[in-house]
């Protein structure tokens, strides 16, 4: 396992610097460059999604326009591609959101633990929500499968639990 850093730019998109956006649009990484080079820019509400930045084994999470040059180029990209970008205003609550995803070297494990009911789903690194809805299905049908298997008989031996004056 291995982070995946992410980061993206949150603008408002209420019509008032720019003609207000209501449909994505997106260039994918070319894997063929050795550079950041992805662009999508993604309507939410009132606030315009703008990346994108995908750096394996980064862990940290302090980074910003003022302190990070790649996340000023992934700003420049996105105003290339669309110019009007230029006249757009940052969230004042969260300008870039940063955050780490789970990876592995080999891919999203989605198997059942010999021996056991323990079903691993992770790894899926910055393709989580969209192999969400395919890696849920499987984990369900696996969990129905197993239900059938050991019908009538206990799967969860039932911990204690301390009671805390409050209960």
């Amino acid at each position: 396992m291995y982070p995946l850093r992410g980061a993206l730019l949150r603008v408002y998109n209420d019509g008032r610097h720019f003609p207000k956006l209501n449909k994505a649009l997106s260039i994918t990484l070319d894997e063929r460059e050795n550079s950041q080079n992805m662009i999508y820019l993604v309507p939410r509400e009132n606030i315009l999604l703008l990346g994108g930045l995908v750096e394996k084994d980064k862990w940290s999470t302090d980074i910003s326009l003022e302190n990070y040059k790649p996340i000023r180029q992934m700003h420049e990209r996105c105003m290339d591609f669309l110019p009007i970008l230029k006249r757009a205003k940052l969230d004042v609550d969260e300008p870039i959101p940063v955050g780490l995803r789970p990876a592995r070297k080999c891919n999203v494990r989605l198997e059942q633990e010999k021996g056991t009911t323990i079903i691993h789903n992770y790894g899926h690194g910055g393709s989580g929500v969209t192999l969400s809805w395919g890696c849920g299905k499987e984990v369900v049908a696996r969990i129905k499968s197993l239900m059938r298997q050991y019908r009538g008989q206990r799967l969860v031996k039932e911990l204690p639990i301390e009671r805390s004056p409050i209960w």
